[in-house]
């Protein structure tokens, strides 16, 4: 029906809404990680509710269109606030203090699977892989001209407006952080 309702509501409490088709969407992609970081993704909630990501699954395609297993976001993830912001990779400390980011930076540890150098689909999907929230087809060659090596540089959506599957909506993060912006605001 492409939405799930977590619906916990009572006195004193926050709302955690339903989510829906739209709401959540991939925001970066460090596909090739630096010498000493690792590679992660990153999801932003464009919506203007509490919502639980917890056993959500980001996976990839494989060449026959079929999704791999993934990496399920753990049950304990706290509910991603609107407008909110979710790395997650392999090693949440080692990538917090690589591209020092602020304090409140909202990084996760999680199981993970390399991603490819050049291009992969990536998909965000319910645990059943029943309703698919958001999916990217990246390319390394949507990193901007002055990128000379992509091996360390986050691609970053230039506005969760924008479609995701377009080269456009895409570009290569600054110096600013290391090159990758994980868990909070892109550069």
């Amino acid at each position: 029906d492409g939405y799930r309702t977590i619906d916990i509501m009572s006195e004193g409490k926050t709302q955690i809404g339903t989510e829906e088709i739209g709401d959540l969407i991939f925001n970066e992609v460090m596909f090739e990680n630096p010498e000493t970081s690792f590679e992660y993704i990153e999801i932003y909630n464009k919506s203007d509710k509490l919502l639980d990501v917890s056993g959500m699954v980001f996976t990839t395609r494989k060449a026959d269109g079929t999704m791999n297993t993934g990496v399920i976001i753990p049950k304990n993830t706290s509910p991603l606030p609107p407008k909110g912001y979710l790395a997650i990779c392999s090693n949440a400390e080692t990538l917090r203090s690589f591209h020092a980011c602020p304090a409140g930076s909202n990084i996760i540890s999680t199981s993970w699977s390399a991603l490819n150098n050049e291009t992969s689909t990536l998909v965000l999907t319910s645990a059943a892989k029943d309703s698919i929230f958001d999916e990217l087809k990246y390319d390394v060659k949507w990193h901007n001209s002055w990128v000379t090596s992509p091996k360390g540089i986050a691609l970053e959506r230039t506005s969760p407006d924008l479609v995701t599957q377009d080269a456009y909506s895409w570009h290569s993060s600054t110096a600013v952080g290391n090159n990758g912006t994980p868990g909070y605001q892109n550069s």
